[in-house]
């Protein structure tokens, strides 16, 4: 008599997938791309279009703000070779300079469970502080062409890039002391502050502190403009050029890092960040037991 054959071993259960985890990464830095996607074409026309107004103020009797006479004029300027380099690397300096910022609020790995330290986001916040000091001051130097007991646009203030690169590291080591002090504070004070929110102060604070500075500086440069045929050698043509790429920089996080809030938060508070399942027991797990999708990775 035939012996029945032994039953054969229970197949593994087939393992969760990553798919919702995939979508979900993809989902967010799609968004992250096309935002920056969106802000190199505004930049690059803004650009554009102030410096040929700025080419166009012909002081006293002529137009102050510049204007545009015919679409070739922009098509001409936008395709100068020069300005385009230019421009691109600028395009360039201020995405990554984002990115960088908000790098302490993305996703630990595996060999840094805790992530970037934020004090090195205050560092670079300080640049864009350091750079508003120079802009301040080169729109200081105008003051004296401004009220007419100067007769040149610019003097070696604003020309000289040695003054300017000597002006910025004396203006950035305070202000990344003020900023590491202020992150401090914060977290003392609000010891439930996410990453996310120090940054979005700290962005808000850099691009606060550059409105003021516009602001300020709109009154003196339409006195500038009265008085120059060559308006774009002035010094507050260039200090709102740097305020307007300040602004832009401090911008992009405090629009996008309120996005990814609630993402972190589902990280740091044991939660899957597609689902909510809550993962306080589980914390070793490399999947969710809910939906399956990829959870953080073990220490």
């Amino acid at each position: 008599m035939r012996a029945n054959p032994p039953p054969h071993p229970a197949r593994p259960a087939t393992p969760p997938t990553f798919t919702i985890d995939m979508n979900a990464h993809r989902i967010k830095w799609g968004l992250l791309a096309a935002y920056w996607l969106v802000q190199a074409v505004v930049h690059y026309i803004f650009a554009v279009v102030w410096f040929v107004a700025g080419s166009n103020v012909h002081g006293p009797g002529g137009r102050l703000f510049g204007n545009i006479t015919d679409l070739e004029e922009l098509i001409e300027h936008a395709t100068y070779p020069y300005f385009v380099v230019a421009t691109l690397i600028t395009i360039t300096v201020v995405t990554l300079a984002q990115a960088a910022l908000v790098l302490p609020v993305a996703r630990p790995s595996a060999k840094r469970s805790r992530g970037t330290p934020v004090w090195i986001s205050m560092a670079l916040a300080a640049v864009a502080i350091a750079a508003l000091c120079v802009s301040a001051v080169w729109a200081a130097d105008s003051i004296a062409f401004a009220i007419g007991s100067r007769h040149d646009e610019s003097s070696d203030w604003v020309m000289n890039w040695r003054y300017a690169v000597a002006g910025g590291i004396a203006a950035w080591i305070p202000a990344t002391l003020l900023l590491v002090a202020f992150a401090r504070r914060s977290a003392a004070s609000d010891p439930a502050l996410s990453r996310e929110d120090l940054l979005a102060r700290t962005a808000a604070l850099v691009f606060k502190g550059t409105m003021v500075e516009v602001a300020a500086i709109i009154p003196l440069d339409v006195m500038v403009r009265r008085r120059t045929n060559c308006y774009c050698d002035t010094g507050t043509f260039m200090a709102l050029t740097v305020c307007a790429t300040v602004g832009l920089f401090a911008l992009g996080p405090a629009i996008f890092l309120p996005l990814l809030a609630r993402r972190r938060a589902m990280w740091h508070h044991g939660r899957c960040e597609v689902c909510g399942y809550d993962m306080q027991g589980n914390l070793k797990a490399e999947r969710c037991p809910e939906c399956g999708a990829g959870w953080k990775p073990q220490d």
